[in-house]
């Protein structure tokens, strides 16, 4: 348990686990208190693995594509100094895409919300 709370360690850089052409890389940008992760999603690996996935049909009821629906969640964990406790940050956004076989997309995020939980 102590080297998963080594604050010198980075879990968040890398490949994504069951999505081989997935991954996240740290923003180098200077911020004020806080980090960016851009995370790259490959289609393939979303289908597979990461999304609901509702086939679009045309008027005429051939198939016109897949609509996405996934959710993206990230984790933030700190020990409590002189203490056992943790302090958890949760982070969450629901993302709707609508994938079609004519090269057209759209992508919209209903909502973001952000949990903060003492543990």
């Amino acid at each position: 348990m102590s080297e998963t709370l080594d604050s010198a360690l980075d879990f968040v850089d890398g490949s994504c686990g069951r999505m081989p052409r997935s991954h996240a890389v740290l923003d180098q940008a200077p911020t004020r208190g806080y980090q960016d992760v851009m995370l790259m999603l490959a289609l393939e690996d979303v289908q597979a693995v990461a999304a609901l996935t509702t086939p679009m049909l045309t008027s005429s009821g051939d198939a016109a594509g897949d609509r996405l629906r996934l959710f993206v969640d990230m984790e933030h964990i700190n020990p409590v100094e002189r203490s056992n406790r943790l302090v958890v940050s949760s982070s969450q956004v629901e993302i709707n895409a609508d994938i079609t076989n004519t090269y057209t997309t759209q992508t919209s995020t209903d909502f973001t919300f952000v949990r903060d939980v003492s543990v």
